[in-house]
């Protein structure tokens, strides 16, 4: 959608006093979508593929030993249980960094 906008955006019909700001980041918005959305579609097609290799060569995920990566013997439960313990430590290294050099107040939601 972005990069329909781009392109067919009309850059002289946006007035110089009034918009001035707009004119260079939309010229900018442009060029960039230009030149990553050929790597990016390569790139999702080079995903589908190598993921439909994957599921005919029956490697579907953890539940049965490999997909994108090779799980060797270790057991689902083992799996998902070091996966959540990891999270948590990150989750703990995250907020040690954010308690000893805060970025600003934090906002806590309401009701929750």
């Amino acid at each position: 959608m972005a990069y329909a906008a781009a392109r067919s955006a009309d850059f002289s019909a946006i007035s110089k006093r009034e918009n001035a700001s707009v004119l260079p980041a939309r010229r900018q918005e442009a060029g960039l979508v230009d030149r990553f959305k050929p790597d990016y579609v390569a790139n999702r097609l080079q995903a589908a593929m190598t993921l439909e290799g994957l599921i005919a060569d029956g490697k579907m995920g953890v539940m049965n030993g490999s997909g994108y990566f090779d799980y060797g013997d270790m057991k689902p439960d083992e799996l998902f249980r070091n996966r959540d313990i990891g999270l948590l430590k990150l989750k703990a290294a995250v907020e040690t960094v954010e308690t000893e050099t805060p970025l600003g107040k934090r906002v806590t939601r309401r009701g929750g």
